[in-house]
């Protein structure tokens, strides 16, 4: 047997909603045209699937007949379908030499597209293709075309009549009719938008700027803005009766391949190469939001009558619908999350980072002091990844840095007597300047850590080797916070002069780099010296217990088992005095 399955086999290239909104179509690479229901009981279904002549580019639903819908093919062909039996109403195979890439309708009385008309006489289908024209074409339901040459085209009961043509210098894109009726766009191949009288297709107004393939375009339903979509990865925001540019907005980060206008509003959704599809405010020129569940290109968009409902097809066979709800959107929040991931997502993505030698991250103490003393030994090399954690970080600690600076000028200033006293900084949270700075240190995770340093600017580094220079003088108190950080303090050392070298040199820092060294070293010895007198006399305690025979842990032992005896005893001579107490 076989499995029937309802989507498409391809990727899908077109969709368009009904006018009430109830029924959906969709056109795919598989030469396929599918039907779907968007009705409350029947949500979702697949209710028919018409098999076509050709590679689906663009289909259209007639204005006010649901039961009625039109595509255009890649072999230059036009067909239209009745959707409720699947019967070819009428085609014409060679309506163009080219690719049919865009098609919309036309009203012929020069009314305006919002007013209603079902009749098939009523309306023209425009078309632009890549043989450099645009065409209308009226559909006549009870006439035959006799000379179509398509297979079985003596059943086809209807036909397409040429009635117009605009001959242009370059392959067409993308055309659309304005709501009034009275202008046609035509989106060429060079990167150009031309616009014509609709009564007499003589020249309007020009759009330049882009600078690849305009692939897709626009009218808002007052007529006032235009908005282009480019392979150049921008869409331009134009005003209909100069052609003034009056925004550029750098959309995405692939080529933008479809735009729409949000019924009655000046919102316009966008979908890309990328695989996202996003919202924008074209009064204030800014993104509302993205919506994310592309995982293929954006090839279409359509949204519905009242702008409740956008459908986008794309490369990954799918179709999704959105629907708009009644939950509030804050556009700061949408914005600092939408710069977060950014941040986040170019930092990982950051190949720019120069490779740094670090120290090993299991280093002992000596062999810091080797590196130090002058050993060259090879050390591992790793390239740096910024990660949001150690961005973070590195801003925290800038902050503290620069209020402990803050801090000891204050102390200085009341020690010198030239300021009286005042009360420290609420922020320091009770702490000193060099306590609060090393507590910012100590809160960077250990894997962040250098790549926290390495974000630091040249002045911050030389701050925080100034703290480093304070806590290693001060190490030696007996409770001194620094004591019990040595290892991290002096990780941060040797990252920073390794990072830092030659501008701490430049600058004439030369007592400094020897105080450190001086310093670093001899609180280094004291760590080795410690740990190696820990370490024999652990020794020691080990031999000693070898000699005696373990005597202290077998006594040990000793003394549980005698009290796990004397509970067991007692736990029998219990249970004897309860059987006594029982009456026979």
């Amino acid at each position: 047997g076989s499995i029937d399955i309802s989507g498409h086999r391809g990727d899908v290239r077109c969709v368009a909603l009904s006018g009430d909104d109830s029924l959906l179509i969709s056109g795919s690479s598989s030469k396929t045209l599918k039907v779907w229901s968007l009705a409350e009981r029947t949500f979702g279904q697949c209710l028919r699937t018409l098999d076509i002549s050709g590679y689906a580019l663009c289909c259209e639903f007639y204005p006010n007949r649901r039961n009625l819908a039109v595509v255009t093919t890649k072999d230059g062909a036009i067909e239209a379908y009745h959707v409720g039996s699947g019967s070819l109403v009428a085609r014409k195979s060679n309506a163009h030499k080219g690719e049919v890439w865009s098609s919309c309708w036309m009203r012929r009385d020069g009314k305006s597209n919002n007013d209603a008309g079902s009749d098939a006489s009523s309306w023209w289908l425009v078309t632009g293709s890549a043989d450099h024209t645009v065409r209308f074409w009226l559909l006549n339901e009870d006439v035959q075309d006799k000379e179509d040459s398509a297979p079985n085209s003596a059943e086809v009961p209807g036909s397409w009549k040429l009635e117009r043509t605009l001959e242009l210098a370059d392959a067409v894109l993308c055309v659309r009719v304005s709501n009034d009726g009275q202008f046609i766009y035509a989106a060429m191949l060079d990167g150009t938008v031309r616009a014509f009288y609709a009564d007499s297709l003589k020249p309007f107004v020009s759009f330049y700027g882009h600078k690849l393939p305009v692939l897709s375009m626009d009218i808002s339903s007052d007529g006032t803005l235009l908005a282009t979509a480019s392979a150049d990865k921008m869409i331009k925001l134009w005003g209909t009766d100069f052609g003034d540019c009056r925004r550029s907005l750098r959309a995405h980060d692939e080529a933008v391949m479809c735009v729409r206008f949000q019924k009655a509003t000046h919102y316009l959704f966008s979908g890309s190469r990328d695989g996202s599809l996003k919202y924008w405010d074209c009064d204030r020129f800014e993104l509302v939001t993205q919506l994310e569940r592309q995982h293929g290109e954006c090839w279409s968009i359509c949204t519905s009558a009242d702008g409740e409902i956008i459908v986008s097809a794309s490369s990954d066979r799918a179709l999704r619908l959105w629907r708009r709800t009644d939950e509030p959107m804050f556009l700061e929040e949408e914005r600092d999350l939408r710069m977060d991931t950014m941040l986040e997502q170019s930092l990982l993505d950051d190949n720019g980072l120069k490779r740094i030698d670090e120290t090993h991250e299991n280093a002992t103490a000596a062999g810091l002091l080797g590196t130090l003393a002058g050993d060259q030994e090879k050390e591992s090399s790793a390239p740096l990844k910024s990660t949001l954690n150690s961005v973070q970080g590195a801003e925290a600690l800038m902050e503290a840095l620069q209020m402990g600076d803050e801090e000891l000028k204050r102390m200085r200033d009341i020690q010198s007597g030239d300021v009286p006293s005042s009360a420290p900084n609420v922020l320091l949270l009770g702490l000193s300047g060099e306590d609060y700075v090393l507590r910012s240190l100590q809160r960077i995770r250990h894997p962040d850590l250098d790549a926290a340093l390495m974000l630091l600017p040249f002045a911050h580094s030389f701050s925080l080797l100034k703290f480093c220079e304070r806590w290693l003088l001060n190490s030696s108190i007996k409770g001194n916070a620094a004591t019990q950080h040595l290892e991290l303090i002096a990780r941060s050392v040797l990252f920073l002069l390794r990072c830092h070298e030659s501008q701490l040199v430049a600058s004439g820092e030369r007592n400094l780099l020897s105080s450190l060294r001086k310093l670093l070293g001899m609180r280094l010895k004291q760590i080795q010296k410690t740990m190696g007198f820990n370490l024999a006399a652990l020794q020691i305690w080990q031999q000693v217990q070898i000699d005696s025979n373990m005597q202290p842990f077998t006594e040990a032992v000793k003394l549980v088992r005698v009290e796990q005896a004397m509970a067991s005893s007692r736990s029998r001579r219990k249970k004897r005095r309860t059987a006594h107490r029982i009456p026979i």
